[in-house]
């Protein structure tokens, strides 16, 4: 990484670290960003201003990014589900309920459903539906899915959740406390996973899960690079690089910001993005990957 070529992306005067969200599109070719409540915006790579989504739906309750091949928005108002294109914003609706969570891909619906004792995972496809799995009741998110794989969060007790869609015997492969899941790019499905403190890699096909480090201070983000082989993590003090390939995962320290909170890097393997703070100013940093 060269440290001179850092560029501030975007400025959230005011706005705590632990309020401010960002999420890439799919194919990386987008960012959503909130800084909570209706504050949301929809940028291009190079950080230009793509979409306001609630300028379209003033009544938007929730917006996601649906990870399925289309590359567009999941939204919800408080009567129904809608999909939303992320250069126009023109939507049409998905369920005629809102849900809190929704994944869609294949031509296969999944959505949450909330009962008095307990949580549906729910399959539909066309107007049937099927209870894959059942957990127990809480705020569940799905994040980043990849079929049969889903992955959900559960956000009062902090805890992730990993079911085979396709397994009616045995769905659920893993549930422990994380802050932060995300899939390998490329090659073997793996799950990038941290609790903060422990930071692991887990094999939905194998069962596997391997730890990579154990801190004594909290890890905020992790990322992968978009060719498999190294991972990064936000510690408070700065941006860490580890190198899969290397035995016992060989640190790498790529800078010096303080208080970062989030990492990202882009689908091009180009630039590293993080929130943090840098000669005191707080906000979105680029900085290249050599």
């Amino acid at each position: 990484l060269e440290k001179a070529g850092r560029t501030l992306v975007a400025r959230f005067p005011g706005s705590e670290p632990s309020n401010i969200a960002l999420s890439w599109s799919p194919s990386g070719e987008r960012l959503l960003i909130s800084s909570g409540g209706t504050d949301i915006l929809v940028l291009k790579r190079d950080g230009s201003e793509q979409l306001r989504p609630t300028e379209k739906i003033p009544s938007l309750q929730s917006v996601w990014w649906n990870e399925g091949a289309a590359e567009d928005l999941m939204v919800t108002t408080g009567s129904e589900t809608r999909r939303m294109h992320p250069v126009t914003g023109e939507s049409s609706t998905v369920l005629a309920i809102p849900v809190t969570t929704l994944f869609d891909r294949d031509g296969r619906l999944f959505f949450t459903r909330e009962n008095p004792e307990n949580t549906h995972v729910v399959s539909r496809v066309g107007t049937a539906e099927e209870v894959i799995a059942i957990l127990p009741q809480g705020s569940y998110q799905f994040i980043e899915s990849r079929l049969p794989y889903l992955l959900l969060y559960e956000e009062t007790r902090g805890r992730m959740t990993i079911l085979d869609a396709d397994n009616h015997d045995q769905p659920i492969l893993l549930q422990t406390e994380t802050t932060q899941a995300v899939w390998s790019p490329t090659g073997s499905t793996r799950l990038l996973y941290t609790n903060g403190f422990e930071t692991h890699l887990f094999s939905p096909q194998t069962l596997t899960d391997t730890l990579v480090d154990r801190v004594s201070r909290p890890v905020a983000s992790v990322a992968w690079h978009p060719a498999g082989t190294a991972i990064v993590l936000a510690h408070p003090e700065s941006v860490v690089a580890y190198d899969l390939h290397e035995p016992g995962f060989m640190q790498t320290k790529l800078n010096n910001a303080r208080d970062v909170s989030r990492v990202f890097i882009d689908d091009k393997g180009a630039f590293l993005f993080f929130l943090g703070t840098v000669d005191n100013v707080y906000g979105l940093y680029r900085q290249p990957v050599r």
